[in-house]
């Protein structure tokens, strides 16, 4: 958790392929949306109330989780999407970084 003067950040890292999380994302919002519950509980029990004001998601499966939690906690959501993976096939396979087989294993292209 962040401290911002009286905000506070709180950030969930996935450590692994996004593409591997696909499957998850329902399970993955549901923990989210406990350790948000648990959080702000154990601030209130310190005498820290908190108020989840906002949940944030960047790029597409992120804001599905987001929308999941939001929907549920009855708070704003926010997203920040990005092009970076709009035309990566395409420049994989100009530069000759990968062929289409390698790239339809490593990035679950269908």
């Amino acid at each position: 958790m962040i401290q911002l003067g009286s905000a506070a950040l709180i950030h969930d890292f996935w450590h692994g392929r996004k593409e591997k999380l696909w499957p998850h994302l329902r399970e993955f919002a549901d923990h989210a949306i406990a350790h948000a519950k648990r959080t702000v509980g154990a601030l209130a029990e310190n005498k820290t109330p908190c108020e989840l004001y906002v949940i944030h998601g960047h790029y597409a499966d992120a804001s599905e989780i987001a929308a999941m939690m939001s929907f549920t906690l009855i708070v704003d959501m926010v997203m920040t999407g990005h092009s970076l993976g709009r035309n990566k096939l395409e420049h994989l396979l100009a530069s000759g970084t990968a062929c289409l087989c390698l790239s339809a294993l490593l990035y679950n292209l269908q």
